[in-house]
């Protein structure tokens, strides 16, 4: 019903914190699941191309946390969340709250005229748009995001962009009573209040260093025998631990089940190790072909092993990585 249009969908914490990541992907990539008639065989798949918004209280990586689970970078650039708080502009209205519903009220007594009128101007004017509306696009993605940022930065700075070049040309085509720049300028703000949050890092990389933090804050003294140590009891060995009698600084290494299986438990694992290695957490062989080293460690006895060797500058970086402006 929403095919070439907009879906509103009104307080996203009604939706089931399970069902939630798998909803925002489905609404983002226009396809439906694929199933059965009555007689077995395969319906046609449902598809759509539409644009979706949605209120409430709680982000949603905060919902899906109340499921314990945990969103991942391509749901959370499919639903770029903008958190707004107070009107900027109150438009002669005395208090948010009268403005807020002035805009109800008004936004129940007129609609179904603006749009119809825009999509017979934007068609009518389709074939000198097309390439002007994509430059335009472009050019407002380089004006607004920061140098050095993520490639998920710009890909969201684009859709921003195409809501501020759809509110310029309402303008243009005399729809909308604005000041040329007011569209584009309400798209910037909006843009701004997005990234205040999401961070101009890569949103994965940033999410597999705080994982592994978290995997050595919980289990740095625990799991991890001293290298020497060959009477030590320790219950579930992570891996093993040297101490730089110097400087005290503990190096970690870590065996190969353990860093596969729990610490990057659910990530990406050739891109959490790319982002390991370049936060220069996670040391390589020194012929940098190989990312783990080869290791003799007295307390497994004779012989050598392959172990994911960790520096102590994992304690060094700040809070925030790569994740924040």
């Amino acid at each position: 019903m929403a095919n070439d249009g907009v879906i509103i969908l009104d307080e996203i914490k009604e939706i089931s914190p399970r069902e939630a990541g798998t909803a925002v992907y489905m609404l983002a990539n226009g396809q439906a699941k694929g199933r059965a008639n009555k007689s077995g065989a395969a319906r046609r798949i449902q598809t759509w191309k539409t644009l979706s918004l949605s209120s409430g209280e709680v982000s949603l990586s905060e919902l899906m946390r109340q499921a314990g689970e945990r969103a991942n970078a391509g749901q959370e650039i499919r639903m770029a969340e903008i958190c707004i708080g107070d009107f900027e502009n109150l438009h002669g209205y005395a208090t948010p709250g009268q403005f807020a519903d002035a805009l109800k009220e008004n936004s129940g007594k007129y609609y179904g005229v603006v749009g119809i009128e825009f999509l017979r101007e934007l068609v009518a004017s389709r074939a000198k748009l097309a390439g002007e509306i994509k430059t335009a696009v472009n050019n407002f993605a380089v004006e607004v995001t920061p140098e050095g940022a993520s490639g998920q930065v710009s890909r969201v700075a684009k859709r921003f962009g195409l809501v501020a070049v759809a509110g310029e040309l309402a303008t243009d085509f005399k729809l909308t009573g604005w000041q040329q720049g007011v569209a584009a300028e309400a798209a910037k703000a909006c843009f701004k209040s997005w990234l205040e949050n999401f961070g101009t890092g890569d949103r994965e990389a940033a999410a597999a260093l705080a994982q592994v933090r978290l995997f050595f804050e919980q289990n740095g003294t625990s799991r991890f025998q001293k290298m020497t140590d060959d009477d030590a009891k320790i219950v579930n060995r992570a891996g093993f631990c040297e101490i730089d009698t110097s400087s005290g600084e503990r190096t970690f290494y870590v065996l190969k089940e353990t860093f596969e299986k729990e610490v990057c438990k659910g990530l990406n694992l050739k891109a959490a190790k790319a982002a390991l290695v370049a936060a220069g957490w996670l040391v390589p062989d020194s012929d940098k072909k190989h990312i783990t080293q080869n290791k003799r460690i007295p307390a497994l006895g004779a012989g050598t092993t392959r172990v994911f060797v960790f520096s102590g500058s994992i304690w060094e970086s700040g809070d925030d990585d790569a994740n924040k402006p």
